[in-house]
């Protein structure tokens, strides 16, 4: 009781893998335990397939134990951006959001584009637990105005503008010329 190691120590243990459970990566192993008012806290585990070891540092004896994290996919959708704000009739605008899988066991989630409430483009990705991926769209208009794009529960605003024209300089007068009279024809002659 009470012995504290510094620094810490590395705790390795050896698991089945017949005994993961189906569907289960390996490295949704890990080492927990027990605090004295009762919570289970995650060690930051490192699994090793080849010899069936996890390990982690630890820095005082208790019972310690490897789970199998097996929270299925569940998926945020956070961080939208659109870029730029303004444009151009019939420029590009760029629409982002990170999706996170919250759970430990891989999925797939299909992200919609809306732009004024109409679907533009949907995207379909594939995440392993707790992993995250930045979805891109593009999108472009053919109108003026402002539009509003939504992606989830998420969302933004951009202006379409028609771009200004420029004006044309003003020529500046030419005086009127009158063509030049011909010259008569003239001749020359030499010795021979």
């Amino acid at each position: 009781d009470e012995t504290a190691f510094d620094p810490p120590i590395v705790a390795t243990f050896t698991y089945d893998p017949a005994l993961i459970p189906s569907g289960v990566p390996e490295k949704n192993l890990g080492i927990a335990f027990y605090d004295k008012a009762g919570k289970l806290v995650d060690l930051d585990s490192t699994v090793d397939p080849a010899t069936h070891t996890v390990s982690a540092k630890v820095n005082h004896f208790t019972v310690f134990t490897v789970l199998a994290y097996t929270r299925p996919a569940a998926f945020t959708v956070t961080n939208l951006s659109v870029s730029p704000t303004e444009v151009d009739v019939g420029k590009t605008v760029t629409i982002s959001a990170v999706v996170t899988n919250t759970g430990d066991l891989s999925g797939s989630y299909q992200l919609t584009l809306k732009v004024n409430n109409v679907v533009v483009g949907t995207k379909e990705i594939t995440l392993a637990g707790r992993a995250r991926q930045t979805v891109t769209f593009a999108t472009a208009q053919d109108a003026s105005g402002s539009y509003t794009v939504s992606v989830s529960s998420l969302s933004g605003v951009f202006t379409v503008r028609v771009p200004p024209t420029s004006p044309v300089p003003p020529m500046s007068p030419v005086p009127p010329t009158s063509p030049a009279p011909p010259k008569p024809p003239s001749f020359t002659t030499g010795a021979l």
